[in-house]
């Protein structure tokens, strides 16, 4: 008898011990991390944007313009590919505030990184028609 029950734990402890070394370890994917150095050069008639990104895990960059501070209204919406790091705005009425803001995308896994924003303002003596 006491035979059959050591046979019995001994069966239980392998299969436990089986099926918890095939138990497979699953990742949860990170975000992509914020953009970096994102600044702004107005010349001919347009503001060109640029950026870093920081780390991997991106295959995009999405950008907002906006007149709020808040974002409440979008002017402009616009998504780019992984491998560009830049963007111009064209024709920004004179005398306005804008406010941009800049996030990297993971479409593979439906991620976003934190947003990067900056401020600049339209004025008739950098912006050209």
């Amino acid at each position: 008898m006491k035979y059959l029950k050591l046979n019995s734990l001994a069966l239980y402890l392998c299969l436990f011990v089986s099926l918890f070394s095939c138990r497979k370890e699953v990742s949860t994917p990170l975000p992509p991390e914020p953009v970096s150095n994102l600044q702004y050069a107005i010349s001919d008639g347009r503001v060109n944007l640029t950026w870093q990104p920081s780390g991997g895990g991106y295959d995009a960059f999405q950008l907002e313009l906006s007149r709020m501070a808040d974002f409440s209204v979008i002017n402009e919406n616009i998504e780019v590919n992984g491998d560009i790091h830049q963007h111009s705005f064209w024709r920004l009425p004179l005398g306005e505030t804008y406010h941009v803001r800049v996030r990297a995308a993971s479409g593979q896994h439906g991620l976003f990184s934190d947003w990067t924003t900056l401020s600049f303002e339209t004025v008739e003596n950098n912006i050209l028609y």
